[in-house]
């Protein structure tokens, strides 16, 4: 099975558009640029980091220089300011949704867009979550729920606003331990990670069996072959939260079992490429395990030929 065939499997999408008010934002509307955000809890506080392009030419000195708190990252400068309690409450709830995956944030025209996918089964509890915050009278401007057109679209668009990087390095299979999830793999399953972005951090996998297997795992919709589980991989957890902490964004992350590997296949921004490669290679040779990378390659639509 390779990830093409995964791709409209989360059938759905939710598009939140945010009213807010701020300069970083109020300097994407005035360039009419996209800008890439992350959003995080660190100690208590909510935080939106805007990463904004330091080469565009566009955005000379004197446009940037009246945001505040903003520090360089390797070809942007992020702008860093708090959010809502009621928008980052909002989201953590959706994200605790079964199947909801690829939160992706960004700064459009002056508006914080928050798009996911997730699977047509878990309807009911979306509407109910979002029936439950006031935010939707007075910070929401638009919300939409549609059918997905998949992620491989979705990277497509976005290497056109921001260079794509794909990553695909392998760690030793043996470093699972869920028999079940590791017998999915065993029988040619992907797995897609979703990051949690409550405080908490117990982030989960979708596992996309193949039709027809049979699984001693729960499925989040009957003959669906759509698994989710925690990533209850000690090291992969700690990784995704350095990274986090370092504010490498990843857009996917996949898994696959390929001969004695757990292949780490990951899309990301290219300017943080070598910041993840080094990062996770020094991560696991402190902990005394192998890693090897196998591919880092610039994005391109051939890429979903090769797994």
């Amino acid at each position: 099975m390779l990830l093409k065939d995964i791709d409209k499997i989360l059938d759905m999408e939710c598009r939140i558009v945010f009213n807010k008010d701020d300069r970083a934002f109020s300097l994407s509307k005035a360039t009419g640029h996209t800008f890439q955000g992350s959003i995080d809890s660190k100690g208590g506080e909510r935080i939106l980091s805007v990463f904004i392009p330091k080469l565009d030419t566009e955005l000379d000195n004197k446009s940037i220089n009246f945001l505040t708190q903003t520090a360089e990252n390797e070809g942007f400068l992020v702008a860093t300011l708090q959010i809502e309690k009621s928008i980052f409450d909002l989201l953590s709830s959706l994200n605790k949704v079964d199947s909801t995956t690829s939160f992706n944030i960004t700064i459009e025209t002056g508006r914080l867009t928050v798009r996911f996918r997730f699977h047509h089964n878990v309807i009911p509890q979306i509407s109910e979550v979002l029936t439950q915050y006031d935010i939707l009278k007075h910070l929401v401007k638009e919300l939409d729920l549609f059918p997905s057109t998949g992620f491989i679209e979705h990277l497509d668009l976005k290497n056109k606003e921001f260079p794509v990087h794909v990553l695909e390095y392998a760690i030793p299979f043996s470093l699972l331990k869920n028999k079940d999830v590791k017998s999915e793999f065993e029988n040619g399953a992907i797995a897609e990670v979703v990051s949690d972005l409550s405080d908490s951090k117990e982030h989960r996998m979708l596992i996309y069996g193949k039709k027809g297997s049979k699984s001693g795992l729960k499925p989040i919709a009957v003959k669906s072959n759509i698994y989710e589980v925690p990533l209850d991989v000690g090291t992969l957890n700690v990784l995704l939260n350095l990274f986090d902490s370092e504010g490498i964004k990843r857009y996917n992350i996949f898994y696959r079992k390929v001969g004695n590997d757990l292949r780490v296949v990951t899309f990301l921004e290219k300017s943080r490429a070598m910041k993840h490669i080094s990062e996770a290679f020094a991560f696991y040779s402190r902990l005394k395990i192998s890693i090897g990378l196998t591919l880092s390659m610039d994005y391109k639509p051939e890429i979903w030929e090769m797994f």
